[in-house]
């Protein structure tokens, strides 16, 4: 529980809300800035996505980052 670290979207348009998704499930929202949410390590195989939803309603996503966390 004592190791994590900070997921972070930043955006060169204004942005309403971030929903992080870790292997096709949701993680959490943001609604925020800085848009940042804390996940608690685990071992494993991952892949991360930012989805975020613009002022104009407009919904966009970043491509899926592929990552491993050794135990």
């Amino acid at each position: 529980d004592s190791q994590q670290v900070p997921l972070r979207v930043v955006a060169a348009r204004p942005v309403v809300s971030v929903t992080y998704l870790l292997n096709g499930r949701p993680l959490g929202t943001v609604t925020s800035a800085p848009f940042e949410l804390w996940w608690t390590l685990e071992a494993g195989t991952y892949g991360l996505q930012a989805q975020a939803r613009l002022e104009g309603g407009e919904a966009v996503q970043s491509a899926v980052v592929t990552f491993e966390v050794l135990p």
